[in-house]
């Protein structure tokens, strides 16, 4: 499946995708932009200048700025697998001077042996383009320049145009009549921003998830929000199922609306060759399939090297939760490492990512249906009934 067929929905997309063919020392071929030259902070940079070539070195200069400001949070938290998404966009936008001449099969082929596709292999070339070139660089990046365009906006006064039709909402001013400290009002200004990048971030359909309290909030929202059915692709050990307070009470709040008949619950279990060893885990793995049956809700058994020769987005630690995705699709995504979330985004808005993610579930699942669910239940009864 190429992600990059057809000209992209976002025009922002679009602008970005040409600069991978395009050389800064040659302004020229900047012109056929139709969004980034004439973006607000693109004015701002160049001085309101009408000149191309002022244009071309702001456009540069702000994607610079973005690209650092997404490599310090990633200094901070280190993106899963290696995949830096300034190192991507540093080649990709040739931002590096260095890359001025190289073929984009060369960009490709540097971000391929940097960026891994499980813990242990790199990506293949082909791989990264039709995967992960589209929604893990170019999409990711928009929505990074959108949030900094806005940051800066706030900080240096320039207008900047409403995203859609949804009413504006304002946050507070500090408090009338009260004396407050310095630091005081600064935490305050800091609270506001954060408010409204997040507002500007749903209105946008891309919401950045915080910490993994806020993860358990999401799934408990979008199960209790779902109206006809919850999809997912499930990496959480299973004994954190049950041992974990949190994890076991969404899971019975899922089953609970399925055994009610109030939506339809199915679940792609990836199953790993150390639950396939350990005898407690496949105890605890038999009783997760009884509760889903119990319940009437559909669990699908796929061993997790099925996930990685399909060289899905699901491993080897990604999990998604998708709602409704024939009426009004919802869908979050989440790395697991460590019994924790390390990275996740919910997606508010059909956009190309939340399609291929969709696409990707009915890919595995057609290969699961067919022989693996069933070859994987098979295994679990011999290794778990005792011996005639």
């Amino acid at each position: 499946m190429n992600r990059n067929f057809g000209p992209h929905p976002d025009p922002v997309v679009q602008d970005l995708q040409m600069i991978r063919r395009l050389r800064w020392s040659q302004p020229v071929g900047f012109r056929r932009m139709e969004v980034l030259l004439d973006h607000p902070l693109i004015a701002h940079l160049s001085r309101d200048s009408e000149k191309l070539s002022r244009r071309v070195k702001a456009l540069r200069e702000a994607l610079k700025r973005t690209v650092k400001q997404i490599d310090r949070h990633e200094r901070k938290q280190p993106p899963p697998l290696d995949r830096s998404l300034a190192f991507a966009s540093t080649l990709l936008l040739r931002l590096d001077p260095a890359t001025e001449d190289e073929s984009v099969e060369e960009l490709r082929k540097q971000i391929a042996a940097q960026w891994k596709r499980n813990d242990s292999e790199q990506l293949t070339i082909e791989g990264f383009r039709q995967h992960l070139e589209v929604p893990a660089v170019y999409e990711a990046l928009a929505a990074e320049f959108r949030l900094y365009a806005r940051d800066q906006a706030e900080r240096q006064g320039f207008g900047m145009p409403d995203s859609g039709n949804a009413e504006r909402v304002t946050f507070p001013g500090p408090p009338s009549g009260k004396d407050m400290s310095n630091v005081a009002r600064r935490l305050w200004d800091l609270e506001r921003g954060e408010f409204e990048r997040r507002l500007t971030a749903i209105r946008e359909g891309m919401v950045r998830v915080r910490n993994e309290s806020e993860m358990v909030k999401l799934l408990v929202l979008l199960t209790e929000s779902a109206r006809q059915e919850l999809k997912a692709v499930d990496h959480v050990d299973i004994s954190e199922w049950f041992g974990n307070p949190t994890l076991n009470s969404y899971l019975h709040l899922q089953l609970n609306r399925a055994a009610r008949e109030e939506v339809a619950v199915e679940r792609i279990r990836l199953v790993s060759e150390e639950e396939l060893n350990d005898v407690y885990r496949l105890r605890q793995l038999r009783e997760f399939m009884k509760l889903h049956e119990d319940a009437f809700a559909r669990l699908l058994l796929c061993p997790l090297r099925v996930a990685e020769d399909l060289e899905t987005s699901f491993r080897p630690r990604m999990g998604l939760l998708l709602v409704d995705p024939k009426s009004e699709p919802t869908l979050l995504t989440g790395w697991v490492g460590q019994g924790m979330i390390e990275r996740a985004c919910l997606y508010v808005q059909p956009t190309t990512a939340m399609r291929e993610y969709q696409a990707e579930y009915e890919r595995l699942r057609r290969h699961v249906i067919s022989r693996q669910d069933t070859e994987l239940r098979a295994k679990l009864e011999r290794l778990t009934d005792p011996a005639p």
